[in-house]
Order: structure tokens, then sequence, then C-alpha cells
């Protein structure tokens, strides 16, 4: 025993430590002419494995989780979203929503009877990866039948909040505190219950699946998708193989190896119609007709992969796309297709060679501000222009007894289906097509302008070191002219392809241009109608510059005589010029021209 005397009036922390042992710090509070005795039981102190030690301190963007050793592999988040600490409660969300709310009701819910697959994953309705970013998800349900089948479960007390210390296979632990759960305005069951969300819906589409415990036992179950409860975020599942960016894939086994994402643009669910677009058009509108239509007449390459006109690659970004018109030839050639009903919708069953499938719903299609033939016709729109005629593009269609790709009007509204990973993206940098003209240097050369959409298309001028175009080209409102800059490719504030098109994208230097000029053949021509040169690099591939003229003041000037391209080189100590490359049809040079003037610009990279 330990003897102190004199002690002050009032509170005292005290540690007791022994060799071998834990210190333990207590409080006693000392009172005038009180003797006090105190007991205190020391417990044998245990060493840490670093295993344990290392589960303790990994993060992943920011929030700490714990390998519990389960056979999945899957990681667990030591606190709730919207906690700082393990013991702490944290927010309360509905299912499928990413903010928390003053009342949770039927009536505000937005998931309730809807058809919403799995969420896990996906930031639109998964509040752990809304929340949290990176690789952080909802569990799903079987996720949670895990932690509840292969862990032991303890009820305990952690610095003064209730809840299970759940330990897995390997020794290591997290804590899950009986948070409650919200109904209507109130909070109930703290301190009793735990409610967890799992990413899982239920076939109802008004009950979603959970974890839920008590004090005497702990179960996966489910509740009314309404109610605000706690999420206990994840990482790392097999399952996220078989994801990007949140979007659920299947691999068909397909000869390309082609995936096809399991729903539609829009879409929650297989079954789900999901939104209408026009082709080339990345936002939905309430009328679809040839008068709105943005790209109807207009001369276009493929858009696979652009994200100014491919829907895939600007909703779902990644490198999610629109398939091209071989793709869905591979999908309507290689698959058995079976018409059925699936979750009270008629579509196809689309089974690859593997045996995996997809399931395409027959959603119809839009034109004027109705929807047409939903159950009985399907349509998939390609991101292929059709070759013979700037109207249509191509398009699969299915119904009960047949199916084919073909091709329509634009501006139909249609379904999306979006596919990963072709042998097509080796060509694309950002969306944006490329051409290796096998010149020294090794460069790619872009197969447009920016601002167009098309080898032959103009595209926009813009002075040089500038970003936007304008109405009027002058030296007044010229932001480089009389300015010290040094050469500017690469540099996003001064580089308009590098800003515009992003990765990269610059433009060429005043070498490079040269390079073009005297490695490569030039050969003057018309192409899809506009004059410009041809120009085949010694490995026989050939890009097309339209010459598309350039701009002064109000003005366009020699569209169809004259290409002015300009290059990232200023000219040497002259403040008011730049370098670019000049031609007609009887010369082609690399010049320099005032830098207030509007010119093309034709990209490149590495």
């Amino acid at each position: 025993p330990l003897t102190l005397d004199s002690l002050l009036i009032g509170s005292h922390s005290v540690a007791i430590s022994k060799s071998g042992y834990d210190t333990l710090t207590k409080t006693i509070n000392i009172k005038e002419g009180e003797a006090l005795e105190e007991n205190a039981v020391l417990v044998e102190a245990v060493s840490y494995s670093y295993s344990v030690a290392e589960a303790r301190t990994t993060e992943s963007n920011g929030h700490e989780y714990v390998d519990l050793g389960l056979p999945s592999g899957l990681k667990w988040a030591t606190c709730n979203v919207g906690a700082s600490s393990p013991e702490q409660y944290g927010d309360y969300y509905a299912w499928g929503e990413i903010e928390t709310k003053g009342e949770y009701s039927n009536e505000n819910s937005k998931a309730r009877g809807k058809s919403i697959g799995d969420i896990s994953g996906n930031s639109n309705y998964d509040v752990a990866r809304a929340k949290w970013g990176g690789n952080w998800r909802m569990p799903t349900m079987e996720e949670l039948e895990e932690l509840n089948s292969k862990c032991t479960w303890q009820w305990t007390n952690q610095k003064g909040i209730n809840g299970y210390k759940v330990t897995g296979p390997n020794g290591n632990s997290i804590f899950l505190p009986a948070a409650g759960c919200r109904s209507g305005s109130s909070l109930d069951g703290v301190e009793k219950d735990g409610f967890y969300w799992s990413s899982t819906p239920d076939d109802s589409n008004y009950f979603d699946c959970l974890l839920i415990f008590s004090s005497s036992y702990h179960d996966v179950d489910m509740i009314p998708c309404y109610s605000g409860l706690s999420v206990r975020p994840v990482l790392e599942n097999k399952n996220e193989s078989n994801r990007v960016n949140g979007y659920e894939y299947v691999d068909l086994g397909l000869p390309s190896g082609l995936k096809w994402a399991t729903c539609n643009v829009g879409a929650n669910s297989p079954e789900g119609y999901g939104d209408y677009y026009a082709w080339g058009e990345i936002e939905t509108k309430s009328e679809y007709t040839g008068a709105n239509s943005k790209t109807y007449s207009k001369s276009m390459s493929d858009i696979s992969g652009n994200a100014m006109y491919d829907v895939a690659r600007a909703k779902w970004g990644g490198s999610w796309r629109l398939p091209t018109k071989k793709e869905l030839e591979e999908l309507e050639s290689k698959c058995k297709w079976e018409w059925t009903t699936q979750n009270g919708k008629k579509g196809y069953k689309v089974t690859g060679p593997n045996g995996k499938s997809i399931f395409l719903p027959a959603a119809g299609y839009r034109y004027g501000s109705s929807l047409y033939s939903a159950g009985d016709y399907g349509y998939c729109w390609s991101s292929t222009p059709y070759e013979s005629d700037d109207n249509f593009a191509c398009a699969l269609w299915g119904e009960s007894s047949d199916h084919n790709v073909d091709c329509d009007f634009r501006y139909f509204g249609k379904s999306v289906r979006p596919v990963l990973g072709n042998q097509n993206e080796s060509n694309k940098i950002n969306g944006y097509e490329y051409i290796d003209l096998g010149l020294p240097s090794g460069l790619k050369w872009a197969t447009c302008n920016v601002g167009a959409s098309s080898a032959e298309e103009y595209g926009d001028y813009y002075a040089w070191g500038e970003i936007e175009t304008k109405i009027d080209y002058t030296t007044d409102n010229s932001k480089t002219y009389g300015r010290w800059i040094n050469d500017i490719s690469g540099n996003s504030t001064f580089d308009v392809a590098r800003a515009k098109w992003g990765g990269s994208w610059r433009l060429p230097t005043k070498e490079e241009f040269s390079e073009l000029r005297q490695k490569c053949k030039w050969q003057w021509t018309s192409q899809k109608g506009k004059k410009g040169y041809k120009v085949t690099g010694p490995n026989g591939n050939s890009i097309f510059l339209p010459a598309a003229g350039s701009r002064y003041e109000f003005s366009l000037y020699n569209a169809g005589e004259y290409g002015n391209y300009w290059s990232s080189a200023p000219r040497g100590n002259n403040v008011y010029t730049a370098y670019d490359l000049y031609f007609n049809s009887s010369r082609r040079n690399v010049d320099w021209d005032n830098r207030e003037d509007g010119h093309s610009v034709r990209p490149v990279s590495e």
C-alpha cells in the first residue's frame, strides 16, 4: 500500500504504475478532515503485434480503416460517416441519399418505390463514396453478413458509449456504437440499438438491407428505406473489380474484350429505361426535333470518348463511353439474344460467350414531346455517324422477333448503354483522336482542330496566347500583343489546346511544325467539300488540315483558300508577333503573323 498525506483539498489525478503492468490513472477527490482509501487493480501489460498497430494507423483518403482478417479481404472504417472517432454516432441518412435532413419520412424519401439496384460505390446514392471519396463505399448485404457471422461480437461500453466491439479472425477489432435511428424528427434507440445501412435494396423497393443489433442480438434484416441510419464505410472488395467510377459492368467474354455496363445512362437498375438523348448531345430535353438538334446535318467523326458529344463519358466519367457501330455489331452477332421480362420490364437478355449476361430494356424512343414504343422496341445509340448521310447515326434496335444495327435520325431521343475498354481508346487522349504519322520525334497529331468535331470542320479561331473565342479580333483587345511571353506550349493559361482538351494536349512548337512540313507528303485536295491539305507521314498515316482562313476584326478571311495554324512560339524578341503554319494551294511554310489575328489550332501530344 502507498500512503500519501498533506494533500491539498480538491480533485487530483493519480497515476499508479508497476513494472510489467499497464499504468492506471484515477481521479480522487480530497475533502477536509477526511481520510480516503482507494484500491486499484493493475492489468498485466500486453505486447501488441506489429500487424495490429499497422491496422490502427492505416488510412485511405484521410479516413482510418482496420483489416479484420475477413475471408473477403474487406477493410472496415474505424468510425461512421459524420463521426471523427469510433465512439461518435456520426450522421444519419435515408437509404440512397447523401445528405442529412430534419425529418425522415415516406413523403420525403428519394428512393422509396424506385427500382434502384445495388448502390455501392455510386456517388449519386452511396453516401460513403459521396462524402469520403476514393474507394470508400457502403457495404453490401453479403459483406454485412460476413461481418456478422465471421467475427466475435462483444457488447461493451467504450469511452462512455454502448455498442459492440467486433473482433475479426486476426484479432483486430472495430467498435460500432449503438447510435439508434431517426424516424420523423425523432432519434430513437440511442445507447440501446444500432442500425447500419447496406448498399443492397430489397425487391419491394420500399425496404433495404441493414445490420441491426441490441445488447442481446445482432443480425442482418430489412427496414423502410426512409429511415435515418448510420453508415460505416468499407474498402477493397472483389466487387470493386467490376465497377468503374461507381458504375457496374459485365465482361461478356467478347473477342474484343469489351465490357458492357449493366444499366443505361440515367437508370439505377438494368430494367430502368434511364434517360433519352439525341445523338451527339449530353443533356436531355423536353422536345426532340430536327430543329433543336445540335448535330443534325453536321459533318462529324466518331464521338466515342469525346466528352463534348459522348454522353456516357460526360455523365459517368472515367473511361466510360458510347460503343462504336463495330462494337454494337459484335454484341449483336456474338451473343445469344432472348426476349424476356425482367422485374416487370420487357427487353432482351443478352448472353455472351462466357455465359454472363446483360439486360437491355425495350425503352422505346422520344420524338417531339412524346415517348413511343416503350415495352415493344429498344434502341441504343452508337458513337458512329452514318457515313453516307450527316442526318443519321448508327444505332442498335430490337423488338420481340428481331434485333439489328442500323441507322436513324440523329434528333431522336434514344437510350445509351456505356462500354469500357476498346482498342479504339488506344488512339485517343482525353476523348480526342490522334494519328501517329511515324515522325522522327514520335509526335502525335490530332485529327481535328480545337472547336471542330471532324477533320474537315474549321473549328474555332483564337488570337495567339488566348483561350477563348471573341467577336472582334484587334490589337486593342489582344491579351498578349506587346507583352513579353516565352513559349506557351502546355501552359493552360495561354495554350488553348491544353485549356480546352486537357490531358497532354498542347500547341505544336515552331520546330514541330517544321518537322511536319519537311517530313511529310502534302497533297492539296478537297475532303467532304472542304479544301485543304492531306498530310501523309513516313508510315503512310495521314491527317487533313482544312484551309480555314483567319479572323481579323469582325470578319473571316480566305476560308477555303488559306490555312493559318498557331504554334506555341513567340517570334524571338518581337512582342507583337508569333510563329504559325501558313499555307495555300501552291505553298506551305512556317511563318509569323500578328498575335491579334484569329487562327486555327491543331493540337499535338507526345
